[in-house]
């Protein structure tokens, strides 16, 4: 039985670029939204850019957990 339930939704704000006071609202509530409730992205894996290969490999494998991040 699950203990706790998560919800994920994904939105992109590309559609109110033509709105550009919409566009600043809402991304002033969003950007307050996350300061708010402390959101932080889970980074799964870090790999240097000489080794992008690697990262890419990872991700393909539908093995990883999190974001990959590139230090560039």
């Amino acid at each position: 039985m699950a203990v706790e339930s998560y919800g994920v939704m994904g939105s992109h704000l590309g559609y109110q670029l033509q709105d550009t006071p919409r566009l600043h609202n809402t991304w002033n509530e969003l950007t307050t939204f996350v300061q708010e409730h402390q959101i932080r992205p889970v980074v799964g894996a870090t790999f240097s850019f000489d080794d992008i290969a690697a990262a890419h490999e990872l991700m393909e494998s539908r093995q990883s957990h999190g974001k990959i991040v590139l230090q560039v």
